[in-house]
């Protein structure tokens, strides 16, 4: 009996393991998950119709499903099903391309399902599904009708076996080599700090490397000194005295000349859009963010906002 029981849980452990690696059945048409993130992105407002698997209209599971089968992994139509497949992880090891499970909106059951996008560094993440009133889209796992239902993360694959996937030879001695520019990168970063304390500093306060416009301004005052040298030294070898000085006419230097001659110095103009945004229902500071062109951080000093939490009408300054 003891040895029938070895020999059963020996195959299923057999089993199991040769589905993990047979997982990917088909070649993936991307090299690694970012590539195919970004396939994703290029789907967003894509439509949402029950039943859709794409291409131009999804469910949340038909897109997940659809967006698998670019990585040669075939996926059920269905959250619940999805939801028994993979590796479970937590949200503090979540990354790239896991699935995020919540639950549906009549029940504490698994009803809903999207692709994390973007992790970030206080463990929060963003990702993208297809939501049932706005179509393909990138949420935060911060929004509170998703934090409230959230349930599981489960990993399906990962770019190493994308990479054994795609027949891509790895390095020999990779992880030494990756400890080699680990290493590099740390000396590298060293040598920039300790560059940065030998500069001159004023009341232990390293003086800062100057803006594009105070650069352009030092341009200009330089310009109208250089002019104003020539000037009196041309004058000084035809032994006349010329008392007109450089005029600062706004922002136009002008320097007059014999023979009603004019050397004009026009400065390029730094001028500064600024837009105001309304929030809309469902909208989040990373969608807004590449609706305009700007970083989310960019967003948040703008309007003094230390966190992502989005009210709908809130008015939000943008700056280009």
């Amino acid at each position: 009996m003891t040895r029938f029981l070895f020999i059963l849980f020996a195959n299923l452990f057999l089993f199991s393991s040769v589905c993990a690696e047979t997982l990917i059945q088909g070649k993936p048409n991307y090299n690694n998950i970012d590539e195919w993130l970004v396939f994703g992105q290029k789907h967003l407002r894509r439509a949402y119709r029950m039943g859709g698997a794409g291409p131009y209209a999804f469910d949340c599971s038909g897109f997940t499903m659809y967006m698998f089968k670019e990585l040669g992994i075939s996926l059920p139509h269905n959250s619940v099903e999805q939801s028994k497949i993979g590796e479970k992880v937590s949200q503090k090891h979540a990354e790239k391309g896991d699935l995020v499970f919540y639950a549906g909106s009549k029940g504490s059951s698994i009803g809903h399902v999207g692709i994390i996008y973007e992790v970030n560094s206080d463990e929060t993440f963003t990702f993208i599904h297809a939501s049932t009133s706005q179509g393909v889209i990138i949420d935060s796992s911060e929004h509170s009708y998703y934090k409230s239902r959230f349930k599981q993360i489960r990993r399906i694959t990962t770019n190493e076996e994308i990479a054994d996937a795609l027949g891509i030879k790895r390095r020999k001695n990779s992880s030494k080599q990756d400890s080699e520019e680990k290493k590099e990168h740390n000396r590298g970063k060293e040598e920039k700090e300790q560059v940065a304390q030998d500069e001159p500093s004023v009341n232990n306060e390293i003086i800062p490397e100057p803006s594009k416009d105070e650069q352009h301004i030092d341009k200009q005052r330089g310009a109208k000194k250089g002019l104003k040298g020539r000037l009196k030294r041309k004058n000084k070898r035809n032994k006349e005295v010329v008392n007109d000085e450089p005029k600062n006419d706004g922002n136009v230097v002008v320097v007059p000349e014999k023979k009603d001659t004019s050397i004009v110095v026009e400065p390029v103009e730094d001028t500064i859009a600024v837009t105001k945004h309304i929030v809309a229902k469902g909208e989040t500071l990373y969608a807004i963010s590449r609706k305009y062109g700007v970083s989310v951080e960019d967003i948040k000093q703008w309007n003094g906002m230390k966190d992502n939490a989005l009210s709908i009408g809130k008015e939000l300054i943008i700056k280009k």
